[in-house]
């Protein structure tokens, strides 16, 4: 074969590759899962301080809203993570 023909027709890694290969991406799809439901966990904590904050001070301290400042910057960050962990395929793409 030549050169051009290998670039149109690149050669099928071989099966043990390809299920190394897929091993690896799955493993960083669970872990991609565990650093989302973390985020999660901790946005969700946030939240519930803020309320704590909200029925303890009665509106006196900052507090409350130190807590939703800190939730809305996680939710921002995660965001931008998921989106970024698509991109570079570490979340893979659903086709119907």
């Amino acid at each position: 074969q030549t050169l051009h023909e290998t670039r149109l027709h690149p050669r099928p890694a071989p099966c043990w590759q390809r299920a190394q290969l897929s091993t690896t991406l799955l493993h960083r799809f669970i872990h991609m899962k565990i650093v989302i439901l973390l985020f999660l966990l901790v946005i969700v904590g946030s939240l519930a301080s803020a309320l704590f904050y909200l029925v303890r001070d009665k509106g006196t301290s900052n507090r409350t809203v130190k807590s939703l400042t800190v939730r809305v910057g996680l939710s921002v960050t995660l965001f931008v993570m998921l989106m970024l962990a698509y991109y570079f395929g570490l979340i893979p793409q659903q086709g119907i």
